[in-house]
């Protein structure tokens, strides 16, 4: 049984599995682990993840964001290769909450004709700096 190069996740049958076919973990197209998302501006979030341990074959990372009260997520950055463990993303509304996702896409190869992408990774939300505008004050003075 080989069931290298696909998207497993097992969460109760590890020891069957590796029994039947031990090196599986290696080459699964997995979603990164660890994904934190820091705000740098009122228009940047920085993501950044721990990248998984299958990088061959070709691939990416791709970050999926909504702004809190929307109902869809969107593509909004994309890494160029797996070893990347981290993305800005950028475009975004000041003092905003967003919500992202990073999914990871390994490309179609002699072992795997089809394209693979993961599930979701963790949900991460992050809020983008507020611009505030500060107007100098102004008093009446007397004379």
């Amino acid at each position: 049984l080989d069931i290298g190069y696909n998207k497993l996740e097992v969460d109760t049958a590890d020891s069957c599995v590796d029994t039947a076919d031990p090196d599986w973990k290696e080459t699964q197209t997995v979603p990164p682990t660890s994904v934190a998302a820091t705000p740098r501006s009122a228009a940047e979030v920085q993501l950044t993840w721990n990248p998984i341990a299958y990088v061959q074959d070709g691939g990416r990372y791709n970050v999926w964001g909504k702004a809190q009260n929307e109902a869809d997520y969107t593509l909004m950055a994309s890494t160029t290769n797996k070893t990347s463990a981290e993305v800005v993303v950028s475009g975004l509304q000041p003092g905003t909450t967003y919500e992202f996702v990073v999914r990871t896409f390994t490309s179609a190869h002699d072992e795997q004709q089809s394209n693979l992408i993961s599930v979701d990774s963790d949900v991460v939300t992050a809020v983008t700096e507020s611009t505030l505008l500060f107007l100098p004050l102004i008093t009446n003075a007397a004379p």
